[in-house]
């Protein structure tokens, strides 16, 4: 029995580092391309645009740790899916490449750190902007009407989508300016802390809240708020 499974630990091992190498290969040639041949292959390439976002989404949660101990490819993996990303989404044009998501961007932000990460996903907010806008909204306008409606909400769903957003709003102050624009989002934030009691909802919630207050204040040192600060601010009000 244990002679089975480590014969099949060593498929999958072998198994990876086949597929990292034929993707090390791939990604190569395709930035060799030339911007004209790029443009006609490599931006309407739907296996390409696939892989790209379950790699980074992969990354993102694995906290930047790929299972495969050959660490110098998948390294030099990460390295190129961070070049290529960069190329297709710096594309601006009315055809919008399928990779350009928010929660793809999410993940980027997450996979690459505050660093490389912060700087792709800014450079990326600031070529398509209006677009990226317009998804956030829609997030915007169903993660508050999840939040309103408390225990009859899917909060659970709701746990998953503000990590994601918390994740990109780190990286873009204009995300967190876009959920703090009016007062629907902070009231619906309060609203759900007050109507859900489940410890990881709220922990959700009040990072949130933590991240768009920081979003805000870009470039700024703020002094009294943090994460800890605005959990007790919120647990000792009287009404929740």
């Amino acid at each position: 029995m244990r002679s089975i499974q480590v014969a099949s630990n060593i498929y999958r091992q072998l198994l990876t580092l086949y597929f990292c190498s034929s993707w090390i290969i791939l990604t190569e040639a395709h930035l060799s391309f030339s911007d004209p041949v790029f443009l006609r292959v490599s931006v309407k390439d739907e296996t390409l645009s696939s892989f790209l976002k379950s790699f980074v989404a992969e990354l993102a949660l694995s906290h930047d740790t790929l299972p495969s101990k050959d660490t110098k490819k998948t390294s030099k993996l990460r390295k190129l899916c961070f070049l290529l990303l960069g190329r297709i989404l710096f594309i601006n044009s009315s055809d919008k490449p399928t990779l350009l998501r928010w929660e793809t961007l999410a993940d980027i932000s997450l996979a690459y750190g505050n660093e490389n990460g912060r700087k792709l996903i800014c450079r990326i907010w600031n070529i398509h902007s209006q677009f990226l806008e317009s998804l956030l909204s829609e997030v915007k306008k169903g993660l508050t009407k999840e939040l309103d409606a408390g225990l009859n909400g899917n909060w659970r769903e709701v746990i998953i989508t503000l990590q994601q957003v918390s994740h990109l709003i780190r990286s873009v102050p204009e995300g967190a300016e876009l959920f703090l624009a009016g007062s629907d989002f902070l009231d619906a934030l309060l609203s759900g802390y007050a109507g859900v009691f489940d410890p990881q909802f709220r922990e959700t919630l009040v990072e949130t809240t933590y991240y768009c207050l920081v979003g805000l204040t870009a470039g700024l040192h703020p002094l009294a708020i943090n994460s800890q600060t605005l959990r007790l601010k919120w647990t000792t009000n009287k009404n929740i």
